[in-house]
C-alpha cells in the first residue's frame, strides 16, 4: 500500500462509509470529496466536510500515518493551513498541527480489502505478463474501452502537437516554418531528430522556396547540416559546395555542427544524408502554404525522391554497388503523417480554435493504414484489438505512459481491475 493507492480511494469514494470518527470521536460526513491535485501542495482542493455538525470547505492530505504530516514539514508550511482534514492508514494517536498552530481533525480511511489486494495483485504482476491487468480485460465493456482510446488518444496527439505549438511560439507564429521543422524533425526519427530540428531551425524556409530546383535545395540543406564540407568529394558534390558557397555568403547561413549526426547501428536508407535530401524533395513538391497540408494528396507528395545521385549513393561522396531508389518508403510516409501532418494541422486548430480542422485530422488517422509492432501485437494477446491507427496510437500511448510507468491507478482499465464489484459511494447533501 501506499499514498497513491489512498488517495485513488479517496478520489473515487470506494471508502466504506461516507460518515466515520476521527481519531478524537468527532463525527466526519464527507460532502464532497474535493479535486485532486497533481501538483504542490495538498492532495485534495476544495472539499466540503461535515465535522460535529459544522460544514468545512477546504482541503485534505493524506498520508500512511499520522507521522508523515510532521516527517514532510507539512507543519512548517503555510501551503497546508487549510488542510481540514488529515486521512490516513494508520493513526498514532499523534495530534496534527498547521504553521498556524491551528489543531487539524484525523480520520482512519477504511476501505474493502479486496481493493488492496487486487492492487498489490497489479503490482506484482508486472514482470509476468506483457500488461498487469490482461486477466482482468475481459470485464472492460465496450463502451468503457472506446471511451478511455479515445481520451488516450487525444492525450497522446496532445503531446505530439505541443511541438507544434512550441514551433509556433519560436517562430512568432510563422506557420510555414514550424511546418518545416515539424518535418525535419519527423523525417529524423528518435535518432536524429534533434539535429533534423535543429538544421530546419536554422535554416531559413523561404531561402528554399526561393531557390527550389533539386541540386539548389540540396546544396542548401546538406551544407547547413555540416555534412558537406565533411564529405569525400566527387563531382556533384564540388557542384553543391560551389552553390552552397554562393548562397551562404548571400543569406549570411550558418551550418550546424557535423559531429551532431548519428550513424552508428542504422540501416543505410535511413543515414542524414538520405533524409536530408528527402526533406529537400517533399519541400520541392509542397506548396508554399504548408497549412493546408491536411487537405493535399500528401501520400502521392511525400512519394517523391531526391535527385538522381542519390540512386547509387546513401552518403555523399561514396558509391553504393546496387543502385537503389530513394524515395521515402510506406512505413516513412505514415510516420511522417503520424508525427508532423496530423499534430500541425491538430495544434494550428486548437491556436483558431477550429474544431471542423481538428475533427479532420483525427478523421485522417483513422484512415491510415495500420502497420503493426510489438505493442500492438502484445495487446492483441491480451485480447485488446485496434480498429484502426487511431486505436493503435492509443495503445501505444498507453502501453508506454501508463503500463511501463506502473501508474495503474490512473488508467480505467487498472481502475475496472481494482473497482470492479464496488460502487463509489453516493455524495452526502449538502444542506
Amino acid at each position: 500500500m501506499n499514498e497513491a493507492f489512498l488517495q485513488y480511494i479517496w478520489a473515487h469514494r470506494l471508502y466504506k462509509s461516507a460518515s466515520f470518527l476521527t481519531s478524537t470521536g468527532k463525527v466526519v460526513e464527507i460532502l464532497n470529496p474535493g479535486r485532486h491535485n497533481t501538483d504542490a501542495g495538498p492532495d485534495f482542493f476544495n472539499a466540503q466536510l461535515r465535522i460535529d455538525g459544522m460544514t468545512w470547505a477546504g482541503n485534505v492530505e493524506i498520508h500512511i500515518s499520522s507521522d508523515d504530516w510532521y516527517r514532510h514539514g507539512h507543519d512548517s508550511d503555510p501551503a497546508y493551513n487549510n488542510v481540514i482534514l488529515h486521512v490516513v492508514a494508520n493513526s498514532t494517536g499523534r495530534e496534527i498541527r498547521s504553521a498556524k498552530g491551528d489543531t487539524i481533525p484525523e480520520a482512519t480511511l477504511l476501505f474493502d480489502d479486496k481493493l488492496s489486494q487486487r492492487y498489490d495483485h497489479l503490482v506484482r504482476s508486472g514482470d509476468l505478463s506483457f500488461v498487469r491487468c490482461a486477466d482482468s480485460l475481459p470485464l472492460v465493456s465496450s463502451v468503457q474501452r472506446t471511451a478511455w482510446l479515445d481520451a488516450l488518444l487525444v492525450e497522446r496527439m496532445g503531446q505530439k502537437s505541443a511541438k507544434a505549438t512550441e514551433f509556433f511560439q519560436l517562430f512568432n507564429g510563422d506557420m510555414d516554418q514550424a511546418f518545416f521543422c515539424l518535418l525535419a524533425r519527423a523525417l529524423g526519427s528518435k535518432v536524429n531528430a534533434e539535429p533534423m530540428e535543429l538544421l530546419a531551425r536554422q535554416t531559413p524556409l523561404k531561402v528554399l522556396l526561393k531557390h527550389n530546383n533539386p541540386m539548389q535545395t540540396e546544396a542548401i540543406l546538406l551544407g547547413q547540416s555540416g555534412l558537406l564540407s565533411q564529405s569525400p568529394s566527387d563531382d556533384y558534390v564540388r557542384t553543391l559546395q560551389r552553390e552552397y558557397s554562393f548562397l551562404k555568403e548571400k543569406f549570411n547561413l550558418e551550418p550546424i555542427p557535423p559531429t551532431a549526426w548519428k550513424y552508428a547501428r542504422m540501416r543505410p536508407q535511413n543515414f542524414p544524408d538520405i533524409r536530408i535530401v528527402q526533406l529537400a524533395a517533399i519541400i520541392r513538391a509542397l506548396p508554399g502554404n504548408f497549412q493546408s497540408a491536411l487537405f493535399l494528396p500528401l501520400d502521392k507528395i511525400l512519394a517523391v525522391r531526391p535527385s538522381d545521385y542519390w540512386d547509387s549513393h546513401f552518403r555523399l561522396g561514396v558509391s553504393s554497388p546496387q543502385p537503389r531508389s530513394k524515395q521515402l518508403g510506406s512505413s516513412t510516409r505514415r510516420l511522417v503523417m503520424i508525427n508532423c501532418v496530423i499534430p500541425f494541422a491538430i495544434a494550428e486548430a486548437n491556436r483558431y480554435a477550429n474544431e471542423s480542422k481538428k475533427d479532420a485530422a483525427f478523421e485522417l488517422l483513422r484512415a491510415i493504414p495500420m502497420e503493426s509492432n510489438a505493442i500492438i501485437e502484445g495487446w492483441e494477446r491480451a485480447g485488446v484489438s485496434p480498429q484502426n491507427e487511431a486505436d493503435a496510437q492509443a495503445l501505444i500511448h498507453l502501453k508506454k505512459n501508463y503500463c511501463d510507468k506502473n501508474d495503474c491507478l490512473r488508467c480505467r482499465f487498472g481502475h475496472c481491475a481494482i473497482s470492479h464489484g464496488f460502487s463509489p459511494v453516493p455524495y452526502s447533501p449538502i444542506p
